[in-house]
């Protein structure tokens, strides 16, 4: 009987031992240190947020935010602490700006936000890891600060009214 008790705890033990090493403790998947390079018509991007999305329920894992070099580190938890291993559908965006909560229009117009539409992929494995540079071409807005977008955005605001007003 003391032999089965100690098989049976030898068991729990290394039963605990793979869930610490598959998981933050926290029941969440553990995080890789995953970093990568972003460039936009040959040109390294800063600014691009990276988004790892989830292949099967689409929601955003990760995400990331490419420095003047181009170079990006992926966040899951807390800052840069990762990607659970796993392959991933990518989405980009360029905001205008970053401001708190706000960011501005996407450089990109849209054309590589959606996941499913962009063709673009990761593979993370459960080590550290460094994605394939991510390249595109695309049309791309003139950078802008969020100051010259509510100008732009009065100036039209006036012209709308100044069309609006009965000739005379």
């Amino acid at each position: 009987m003391l032999s089965n008790l100690r098989a049976g705890g030898w068991y729990l033990a290394a039963g605990a031992l793979a869930l610490l090493a598959c998981s933050c403790g926290d029941g969440r998947p553990r995080p890789y240190p995953t970093k990568g390079a972003m460039r936009v018509n040959g040109q390294p991007a800063k600014g691009v947020v990276v988004t790892l999305y989830a292949p099967d329920k689409g929601t955003p894992v990760a995400e990331g935010e490419s420095g003047e070099d181009g170079v990006f580190t992926m966040t899951t938890y807390k800052l840069t602490d990762g990607v659970p291993a796993g392959d991933y559908d990518v989405g980009l965006t360029w905001p205008a700006w970053r401001t708190g909560k706000s960011d501005g229009p996407d450089r990109l117009q849209g054309q590589f936000a959606d996941p499913k539409k962009t063709g673009l992929k990761a593979h993370v494995e459960a080590a550290e890891n460094t994605l394939p540079p991510i390249e595109i071409t695309a049309q791309v807005l003139p950078p802008s600060s969020q100051a010259e977008h509510k100008s732009l955005k009065k100036q039209r605001q006036e012209d709308r009214a100044k069309e609006a007003l009965p000739k005379r």
